[in-house]
Protein backbone atom coordinates (compact mmCIF):
# COMPACT_ATOMS: atom_id res chain seq x y z
CA UNK A 1 0.00 0.00 0.00
CA UNK A 2 1.38 2.74 -1.19
CA UNK A 3 2.06 5.99 1.51
CA UNK A 4 0.55 9.26 0.66
CA UNK A 5 2.08 12.68 -0.21
CA UNK A 6 0.41 15.35 1.53
CA UNK A 7 2.02 18.25 0.10
CA UNK A 8 1.67 16.69 -3.31
CA UNK A 9 -2.02 15.35 -2.50
CA UNK A 10 -4.25 18.17 -3.48
CA UNK A 11 -1.97 19.68 -6.06
CA UNK A 12 -4.23 19.18 -8.93
CA UNK A 13 -7.55 20.31 -7.08
CA UNK A 14 -6.22 23.19 -5.52
CA UNK A 15 -5.13 24.43 -9.14
CA UNK A 16 -8.22 24.31 -10.36
CA UNK A 17 -9.42 26.86 -7.95
CA UNK A 18 -6.98 29.19 -8.54
CA UNK A 19 -8.11 32.92 -9.17
CA UNK A 20 -11.34 31.98 -7.72
CA UNK A 21 -13.11 34.44 -5.06
CA UNK A 22 -12.28 33.23 -1.15
CA UNK A 23 -14.15 30.12 -0.06
CA UNK A 24 -17.05 29.79 1.90
CA UNK A 25 -16.61 28.84 5.67
CA UNK A 26 -17.29 25.38 6.88
CA UNK A 27 -20.22 26.31 9.17
CA UNK A 28 -22.21 27.75 6.47
CA UNK A 29 -25.56 26.09 6.38
CA UNK A 30 -25.62 25.89 2.46
CA UNK A 31 -22.17 24.67 2.29
CA UNK A 32 -23.28 21.69 4.74
CA UNK A 33 -26.62 21.01 3.11
CA UNK A 34 -25.10 20.71 -0.42
CA UNK A 35 -21.79 18.49 0.52
CA UNK A 36 -24.32 16.13 2.49
CA UNK A 37 -25.90 15.77 -0.52
CA UNK A 38 -23.15 15.22 -2.78
CA UNK A 39 -21.79 12.64 -0.51
CA UNK A 40 -24.80 10.69 -0.72
CA UNK A 41 -24.91 10.86 -4.78
CA UNK A 42 -21.49 9.95 -4.99
CA UNK A 43 -21.48 6.64 -2.13
CA UNK A 44 -24.27 5.88 -4.87
CA UNK A 45 -22.76 6.17 -8.11
CA UNK A 46 -18.84 5.79 -7.61
CA UNK A 47 -17.95 5.03 -3.73
CA UNK A 48 -14.52 3.93 -5.22
CA UNK A 49 -13.64 7.81 -5.47
CA UNK A 50 -14.10 7.82 -1.88
CA UNK A 51 -11.56 5.40 -1.08
CA UNK A 52 -9.02 7.08 1.25
CA UNK A 53 -6.11 4.95 0.51
CA UNK A 54 -5.92 5.65 -3.53
CA UNK A 55 -3.77 8.90 -3.99
CA UNK A 56 -3.56 8.55 -7.83
CA UNK A 57 -3.96 12.59 -9.52
CA UNK A 58 -6.32 10.65 -12.29
CA UNK A 59 -8.91 9.84 -9.55
CA UNK A 60 -8.91 13.00 -7.78
CA UNK A 61 -9.77 14.61 -11.01
CA UNK A 62 -11.94 12.19 -11.31
CA UNK A 63 -14.07 12.87 -8.46
CA UNK A 64 -13.45 16.78 -8.92
CA UNK A 65 -15.28 16.74 -12.28
CA UNK A 66 -18.01 14.63 -10.54
CA UNK A 67 -18.52 17.35 -8.02
CA UNK A 68 -18.40 19.74 -10.58
CA UNK A 69 -20.75 17.71 -12.46
CA UNK A 70 -23.45 17.31 -9.93
CA UNK A 71 -23.27 21.27 -9.22
CA UNK A 72 -23.61 22.30 -12.92
CA UNK A 73 -27.10 19.66 -12.96
CA UNK A 74 -28.50 20.73 -10.51
CA UNK A 75 -29.61 23.96 -9.28
CA UNK A 76 -30.37 22.86 -5.76
CA UNK A 77 -27.08 22.21 -5.47
CA UNK A 78 -25.49 25.53 -5.86
CA UNK A 79 -25.45 29.07 -3.79
CA UNK A 80 -25.92 32.83 -4.67
CA UNK A 81 -23.02 34.62 -5.11
CA UNK A 82 -20.36 31.18 -5.16
CA UNK A 83 -18.83 30.79 -8.46
CA UNK A 84 -19.65 26.82 -9.56
CA UNK A 85 -15.38 26.56 -9.19
CA UNK A 86 -15.23 27.89 -5.25
CA UNK A 87 -18.09 25.39 -4.25
CA UNK A 88 -17.22 22.68 -6.11
CA UNK A 89 -13.45 22.78 -4.31
CA UNK A 90 -14.94 23.13 -0.90
CA UNK A 91 -16.71 19.93 -1.35
CA UNK A 92 -14.15 18.05 -2.99
CA UNK A 93 -11.58 19.35 0.07
CA UNK A 94 -14.38 18.31 2.71
CA UNK A 95 -15.17 14.44 1.00
CA UNK A 96 -11.44 13.85 -0.02
CA UNK A 97 -8.91 16.27 1.02
CA UNK A 98 -6.86 17.77 4.18
CA UNK A 99 -9.60 20.68 4.91
CA UNK A 100 -7.18 23.68 6.56
CA UNK A 101 -4.27 21.45 7.17
CA UNK A 102 -3.64 21.37 3.25
CA UNK A 103 -3.19 25.36 3.19
CA UNK A 104 -0.94 25.13 6.23
CA UNK A 105 1.19 21.94 4.95
CA UNK A 106 2.08 24.63 2.27
CA UNK A 107 3.49 27.42 4.44
CA UNK A 108 7.59 26.17 4.94
CA UNK A 109 7.58 28.04 8.28
CA UNK A 110 5.05 25.82 9.81
CA UNK A 111 7.03 22.70 11.39
CA UNK A 112 3.75 21.31 13.56
CA UNK A 113 0.17 21.42 13.11
CA UNK A 114 -2.16 20.84 15.67
CA UNK A 115 -5.88 19.94 15.75
CA UNK A 116 -6.96 19.73 19.57
CA UNK A 117 -10.62 19.89 18.06
CA UNK A 118 -12.07 21.26 15.02
CA UNK A 119 -12.08 24.83 15.95
CA UNK A 120 -9.08 25.04 17.81
CA UNK A 121 -6.21 24.54 15.73
CA UNK A 122 -2.19 25.41 16.37
CA UNK A 123 0.73 25.81 14.52
CA UNK A 124 4.66 26.14 15.48
CA UNK A 125 6.84 28.16 13.86
CA UNK A 126 10.37 28.57 15.08
CA UNK A 127 9.64 26.69 18.54
CA UNK A 128 6.80 28.62 19.06
CA UNK A 129 3.16 27.78 19.39
CA UNK A 130 0.74 29.74 17.98
CA UNK A 131 -3.20 29.69 17.85
CA UNK A 132 -5.23 30.47 14.58
CA UNK A 133 -8.48 31.75 15.99
CA UNK A 134 -9.85 31.99 12.19
CA UNK A 135 -9.06 28.67 11.10
CA UNK A 136 -11.84 25.38 12.10
CA UNK A 137 -12.62 22.61 10.07
CA UNK A 138 -16.29 21.79 9.98
CA UNK A 139 -17.10 20.00 12.91
CA UNK A 140 -15.57 16.79 14.86
CA UNK A 141 -16.06 14.51 11.99
CA UNK A 142 -14.10 16.49 9.32
CA UNK A 143 -11.15 16.21 11.67
CA UNK A 144 -11.66 12.50 11.46
CA UNK A 145 -12.20 12.02 7.74
CA UNK A 146 -8.57 13.82 7.75
CA UNK A 147 -7.09 12.07 9.80
CA UNK A 148 -8.64 8.83 8.20
CA UNK A 149 -7.21 9.87 4.67
CA UNK A 150 -3.58 10.87 6.36
CA UNK A 151 -3.51 7.34 7.90
CA UNK A 152 -4.90 5.00 5.62
CA UNK A 153 -2.56 4.94 2.85
CA UNK A 154 0.10 3.54 5.73
CA UNK A 155 -1.89 0.56 6.72
CA UNK A 156 -3.16 2.57 10.20
CA UNK A 157 -6.77 2.44 11.06
CA UNK A 158 -8.29 4.93 12.99
CA UNK A 159 -11.32 3.72 15.13
CA UNK A 160 -13.24 3.26 18.15
CA UNK A 161 -11.35 -0.26 18.24
CA UNK A 162 -8.16 1.94 18.26
CA UNK A 163 -8.78 5.58 19.13
CA UNK A 164 -5.24 6.93 19.12
CA UNK A 165 -3.07 6.11 16.25
CA UNK A 166 0.18 7.32 14.80
CA UNK A 167 2.51 6.82 11.70
CA UNK A 168 5.11 8.25 9.72
CA UNK A 169 4.89 9.82 6.45
CA UNK A 170 7.69 10.05 3.40
CA UNK A 171 9.83 12.81 3.97
CA UNK A 172 9.81 11.36 8.40
CA UNK A 173 6.27 13.65 8.49
CA UNK A 174 5.09 12.82 11.71
CA UNK A 175 1.32 11.96 12.13
CA UNK A 176 -0.57 11.18 15.19
CA UNK A 177 -4.19 11.48 16.04
CA UNK A 178 -7.13 10.08 18.44
CA UNK A 179 -10.84 10.02 18.62
CA UNK A 180 -13.20 8.78 21.32
CA UNK A 181 -13.24 7.21 23.70
CA UNK A 182 -9.41 8.13 23.98
CA UNK A 183 -10.47 11.70 24.67
CA UNK A 184 -13.84 14.06 24.27
CA UNK A 185 -12.68 15.04 20.64
CA UNK A 186 -10.82 14.27 17.84
CA UNK A 187 -7.03 15.70 17.66
CA UNK A 188 -4.21 15.64 14.97
CA UNK A 189 -1.29 16.10 14.85
CA UNK A 190 1.12 16.37 12.03
CA UNK A 191 4.95 17.36 12.42
CA UNK A 192 7.36 18.10 9.94
CA UNK A 193 11.04 16.94 9.86
CA UNK A 194 13.47 19.41 11.66
CA UNK A 195 15.53 21.85 9.93
CA UNK A 196 18.24 20.15 7.64
CA UNK A 197 21.02 22.66 9.81
CA UNK A 198 22.04 25.57 10.83
CA UNK A 199 25.19 27.24 10.13
CA UNK A 200 27.35 29.27 12.46
CA UNK A 201 26.41 32.18 11.60
CA UNK A 202 22.60 31.54 11.74
CA UNK A 203 23.36 30.35 14.95
CA UNK A 204 24.39 33.60 15.81
CA UNK A 205 22.64 35.72 13.84
CA UNK A 206 19.03 34.32 16.18
CA UNK A 207 20.59 35.04 19.04
CA UNK A 208 20.00 30.69 19.80
CA UNK A 209 23.97 30.56 20.94
CA UNK A 210 27.06 33.01 21.77
CA UNK A 211 30.65 32.44 20.04
CA UNK A 212 31.96 30.68 23.24
CA UNK A 213 29.17 28.22 23.50
CA UNK A 214 29.43 27.04 19.84
CA UNK A 215 33.44 26.71 20.10
CA UNK A 216 33.06 25.11 23.40
CA UNK A 217 30.05 22.49 21.82
CA UNK A 218 32.19 22.26 18.51
CA UNK A 219 36.29 21.39 21.40
CA UNK A 220 33.63 18.75 23.04
CA UNK A 221 32.73 16.77 19.62
CA UNK A 222 36.70 16.86 18.89
CA UNK A 223 37.65 15.69 22.08
CA UNK A 224 35.14 12.95 22.08
CA UNK A 225 33.29 13.60 24.99
CA UNK A 226 30.31 12.87 25.98
CA UNK A 227 27.21 14.62 25.33
CA UNK A 228 23.71 14.99 26.02
CA UNK A 229 21.57 16.88 24.35
CA UNK A 230 17.70 17.45 25.72
CA UNK A 231 14.89 19.42 25.76
CA UNK A 232 11.23 19.85 25.17
CA UNK A 233 9.48 18.82 21.07
CA UNK A 234 10.63 21.86 19.01
CA UNK A 235 13.47 23.37 20.84
CA UNK A 236 15.83 22.88 18.11
CA UNK A 237 17.85 19.40 19.48
CA UNK A 238 17.61 17.38 16.02
CA UNK A 239 19.25 20.58 14.61
CA UNK A 240 21.87 20.96 16.87
CA UNK A 241 23.39 17.46 16.50
CA UNK A 242 23.05 17.78 12.85
CA UNK A 243 25.45 20.55 13.45
CA UNK A 244 27.40 19.25 15.66
CA UNK A 245 27.89 16.27 13.53
CA UNK A 246 29.94 18.36 11.13
CA UNK A 247 32.57 18.45 13.58
CA UNK A 248 33.06 14.52 14.12
CA UNK A 249 37.08 13.65 12.93
CA UNK A 250 36.26 12.49 8.67
CA UNK A 251 38.80 9.43 9.56
CA UNK A 252 36.44 7.92 12.26
CA UNK A 253 33.46 5.61 12.27
CA UNK A 254 30.01 6.34 13.89
CA UNK A 255 27.33 4.67 14.81
CA UNK A 256 23.80 6.11 15.20
CA UNK A 257 21.19 4.26 16.75
CA UNK A 258 17.81 5.83 16.10
CA UNK A 259 14.03 5.23 17.64
CA UNK A 260 12.64 7.40 14.39
CA UNK A 261 15.13 7.19 12.04
CA UNK A 262 15.23 10.80 10.60
CA UNK A 263 18.71 12.53 11.49
CA UNK A 264 20.54 11.51 8.26
CA UNK A 265 23.75 12.05 9.43
CA UNK A 266 25.55 10.09 6.63
CA UNK A 267 24.87 13.69 4.69
CA UNK A 268 27.85 15.36 6.62
CA UNK A 269 30.02 12.79 7.43
CA UNK A 270 31.32 9.78 5.08
CA UNK A 271 31.57 7.08 7.58
CA UNK A 272 28.29 6.61 9.10
CA UNK A 273 26.52 3.38 9.92
CA UNK A 274 22.43 4.48 10.73
CA UNK A 275 20.43 1.83 13.01
CA UNK A 276 16.67 1.60 13.87
CA UNK A 277 14.41 0.46 16.53
CA UNK A 278 11.10 -1.38 15.83
CA UNK A 279 8.33 -2.60 18.13
CA UNK A 280 7.66 -6.49 17.76
CA UNK A 281 5.35 -6.92 14.81
CA UNK A 282 2.50 -9.51 13.49
CA UNK A 283 3.62 -13.19 12.78
CA UNK A 284 6.16 -13.25 15.62
CA UNK A 285 8.48 -10.87 14.48
CA UNK A 286 10.86 -9.75 16.96
CA UNK A 287 11.30 -6.29 17.87
CA UNK A 288 14.30 -3.80 18.41
CA UNK A 289 15.04 -1.79 21.27
CA UNK A 290 17.23 0.47 22.12
CA UNK A 291 19.36 -1.45 23.95
CA UNK A 292 19.54 -4.10 21.81
CA UNK A 293 21.05 -1.75 19.08
CA UNK A 294 23.74 -0.57 21.66
CA UNK A 295 24.93 -3.72 22.30
CA UNK A 296 25.06 -4.49 18.48
CA UNK A 297 26.74 -1.47 18.17
CA UNK A 298 29.44 -1.93 20.16
CA UNK A 299 30.41 -5.32 18.33
CA UNK A 300 30.67 -2.80 15.42
CA UNK A 301 33.72 -0.89 15.97
CA UNK A 302 32.39 2.72 16.78
CA UNK A 303 34.28 5.33 17.33
CA UNK A 304 30.96 7.40 18.07
CA UNK A 305 28.09 6.50 19.63
CA UNK A 306 24.95 8.69 18.47
CA UNK A 307 21.72 7.30 20.15
CA UNK A 308 19.00 9.17 19.31
CA UNK A 309 15.51 9.28 20.67
CA UNK A 310 13.34 11.84 20.22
Amino acid sequence: MAAVDLLQRLAAPRAEARGESPRRPWDDEGVRRITTLIQQALRRDCPQLLNPTDISAGLQQELLARIQGYIAGDPALQLPGVTAGVLAHLVFDYVAGLGPVGALLERPEVSEIMVNRFDDVWIEVEGRLQRLPGVAFRDDTHVFYVAQRVLAPLGIELSAARPAAEGRLPGNIRVAASMPPAGPHTTLSIRKPALEHLSTEEYLRRGTATPEMLGFLQAAVRGRANILIAGPTGTGKTTLLRYLARYFDPAVRVMVLEQLAELGLERYHPHVVSLEARAPGGEGRAGLSMADLLQHALHRRPDYIVMWCP
